[in-house]
């Protein structure tokens, strides 16, 4: 093996031993803990749920390497996701069911809620984004709806 063979092959075991020993997980400037999240604007409301107002709640977010969590406390769902290969975005995404709600047309029990949010760091304590909300149930047009907000986050 010529040098250039063995600058190689130490490169290679030196990024695998640092790739197995988490050396090189990103640092995200969000930091972790409760935040107080407000919808800003109501995008579609399929469902009937603002009544033309807005709502906040509460969730933890919490972070391990590019993986996200983010509980969602109307509907008592963990949300999942990650960050972006090169940003501080991220994805999340929960469901939940069967779950018994009451929509504006009268009392569901829907089979499956489902919530996806994304999210833009804005700073150590402040993130944004949109938040889509759907409900689904078969056979039933009154039950199945979707709504889609923007929100912002602070702790």
């Amino acid at each position: 093996m010529g040098w250039w063979g063995m600058v190689a092959a130490i490169g290679v075991w030196t990024c695998g031993v640092a790739t197995a020993a988490g050396c090189i997980a990103r640092e995200h400037p969000l930091q972790q803990g409760e935040y107080q999240l407000a919808v800003e604007s109501n995008l579609e409301d399929g469902c009937g749920l603002s009544g033309g107002g807005l709502f906040a709640w509460t969730g933890r977010y919490s972070v391990n390497g590019d993986y996200v969590r983010l509980t969602y406390d109307p509907l008592e769902i963990t949300l999942v996701g990650a960050y972006g290969e090169v940003s501080d975005d991220f994805d999340l995404a929960g469901t939940r069911g069967p779950l018994n709600l009451t929509l504006p047309g009268g009392a569901c029990d829907v089979d499956l809620a489902q919530v996806i949010l994304d999210g833009q760091t804005d700073s150590e304590n402040a993130f944004h984004g949109t938040l889509q909300v759907r409900y689904e149930k078969r056979n039933s047009d009154a039950c199945s709806c979707e709504t889609r907000s923007t929100y912002r986050a602070s702790r």
